[in-house]
């Protein structure tokens, strides 16, 4: 039987025409899953301990799966077995879960907030019971917090420029690298509280209960840090004979 001229044959599996796209031009073999995959990288966060080593471990790395993730984080700790107690998780999914905890902690603060305005006028509501919570990197500036309890809180690098917490409950706080420029801490319970690198320029402190507080590398004018925690100043007289 004669061969049509407008079919050419293939001469093989592998065989394509002059100019036919090949897979290289769309992606990349995947030795993995051995299939053409297009080179779209996934950004992860793998959180694992170690035996000898304190504390959880963190690398972020990117792949173009789960199970690529897993193939480079073997190349990159240099081990053919990967920690049985290995998390892998998309950095996409861990800020969606962040953005909607911080969503849902805000409209709490705002209730707790309403209600503690209203304690203070008199009219009601309840003094702010906000124990042990984390408020890390929280915007709360300029607001009235006069008297409240936030014992044990974690308020890392919170916002609390010109924030009004006279004779709040702060014991155990965390307020490292907090923002506190021009804040009311008069009388305070600050004992036990960790200050470290916080902004405290013109922050008032009069009256605090500062033992046991860690102001280590805290931006603060000395005089008011020397106020604070009770320093009193010695001069020793030296007597010349003449």
């Amino acid at each position: 039987m004669p061969v049509s001229s407008t079919a050419t044959p293939k001469l093989g599996h592998n065989s394509r025409q002059y100019g036919e796209d090949t897979p290289a031009t769309h992606g990349i073999f995947d030795p993995a899953g051995s299939d053409l995959q297009h080179f779209d990288l996934q950004h992860y966060r793998a959180r694992y301990t170690l035996p000898g080593l304190r504390g959880v471990q963190e690398i972020d790395l990117s792949a173009r799966n789960e199970r690529d993730a897993r193939r480079r984080l073997r190349v990159m700790l240099g081990t053919p077995l990967l920690p049985t107690n290995l998390e892998i998780q998309s950095i996409s999914d861990i800020d969606a879960a962040t953005a909607r905890i911080r969503a849902q902690r805000a409209r709490y603060l705002l209730r707790v907030l309403a209600d503690h305005f209203r304690w203070l006028a008199g009219i009601g509501g309840t003094r702010a019971e906000l124990l042990d919570l984390d408020l890390s990197e929280v915007a709360l500036e300029g607001r009235d917090l006069t008297q409240a309890n936030l014992r044990g809180s974690d308020l890392t690098r919170a916002s609390l420029k010109r924030t009004r917490l006279a004779g709040a409950n702060l014991s155990g706080v965390i307020l490292f690298g907090a923002d506190l420029r021009g804040a009311d801490l008069s009388g305070a319970d600050l004992s036990n509280a960790d200050l470290r690198g916080a902004l405290l320029v013109g922050a008032k402190l009069d009256g605090i209960d500062s033992w046991r507080a860690n102001f280590a590398g805290a931006i603060i004018q000395p005089e008011t840090l020397h106020h604070a925690l009770n320093c009193k100043r010695t001069i020793d007289r030296v007597d010349t004979d003449t």
